[in-house]
């Protein structure tokens, strides 16, 4: 099978990867290189597709960063790399993309080359990181948590008028995914 075909069935594979890592320093979510690996590496051994990189272009600039009264110096990389996706026939495809990594030690290498190879997955297989409301029936999905909001609602110790009421709610349908989360989460 054609490496084309391959990355064709890879890409039908792929579930979102959420952005579940956080930097506290910057205070933003990300998706980290292990969280796409380990969502990727078992689907490519499945249709056996390799990753091999080409370091096209390489910079290192020096920085220096002061907090406090710390200053730090340390490197800043560059690549420009060439990842070939080969098939057990050998036929290939190849895209480039730049990566970008910084550190005060030895990782900034590794650390450009994790971000470029990362790149190059999440925008090659356009992953997102949540799934598209469209690709599954929503109202399917809204009775699944109605039938769980009803199960939980039986368990909860509340008033029986305000049980039946947010029942009869339910039931006409005049609630949305929130309410129905909430219902489930007991916090009503």
């Amino acid at each position: 099978m054609l490496i084309i075909e391959k990355l064709l069935l890879i890409q039908k594979e792929i579930e979102p990867i959420r952005k579940e890592q956080e930097n506290k320093f910057q205070n933003y979510k990300f998706r980290g290189i292990d969280d796409v690996y380990n969502k990727l590496s078992p689907i490519f051994e499945k249709h056996g597709v390799l990753t091999f990189p080409k370091i096209l272009k390489t910079e290192i600039r020096d920085y220096t960063q002061t907090k406090g009264n710390e200053t730090k110096t340390g490197f800043r990389v560059y690549y420009t790399v060439e990842y070939a996706f080969m098939a057990e026939d050998g036929s290939n495809v190849a895209l480039s993309i730049a990566g970008e990594g910084m550190d005060t030690q030895d990782k900034g290498t590794a650390k450009a080359m994790s971000n470029a190879h990362k790149t190059a997955l999440l925008q090659m297989f356009m992953i997102p990181t949540e799934k598209d409301s469209d690709q599954e029936d929503p109202k399917s999905n809204i009775e699944e948590l109605k039938s769980q909001a009803r199960e939980k609602l039986k368990s909860m110790d509340l008033p029986e008028a305000k049980k039946k009421a947010i029942v009869a709610t339910v039931k006409a349908g005049g609630v949305n995914e929130e309410f129905l989360k909430r219902i489930i989460d007991g916090q009503i």
